[in-house]
């Protein structure tokens, strides 16, 4: 699949299943190699989220999350809550169409994962 150059700052409530945190927040790459720099996330419509301090680059479910209520770095592992989380994006959003590929690109994620 290629990346779809449409990307936009990730700002979602934690995408982690049973979290409490539903308050939209900017999302940072928390091991970032480079730390003097900005090293926040950015989210394209194929669903892939990018560090713009260290450009790495893979697909949602791939990735670690924690909003700081003590649940540990964990992966993505509800298709469900992720679906729920983006939809919220999607309220912020005016452009109705990303936010559908987005969906479409995540859902197959989850399928091609089992």
């Amino acid at each position: 699949m290629s990346y779809i150059d449409d990307w936009i700052w990730l700002h979602v409530p934690c995408p982690i299943e049973n979290c409490n945190s539903i308050t939209p927040t900017y999302w940072s790459h928390m091991n970032c190699p480079f730390s003097e720099k900005d090293h926040d996330l950015k989210i394209n419509s194929a669903g892939y989220l990018r560090c713009s301090a260290c450009n790495r680059t893979d697909m949602i479910i791939n990735w670690r999350f924690d909003c700081g209520l003590k649940h540990g770095l964990k992966e993505v592992s509800n298709l469900n809550r992720l679906v729920e989380i983006l939809q919220i994006m999607g309220k912020a959003t005016t452009d109705q169409g990303f936010i559908g590929r987005l969906l479409g690109a995540v859902s197959i994620m989850f399928l091609n994962q089992k």
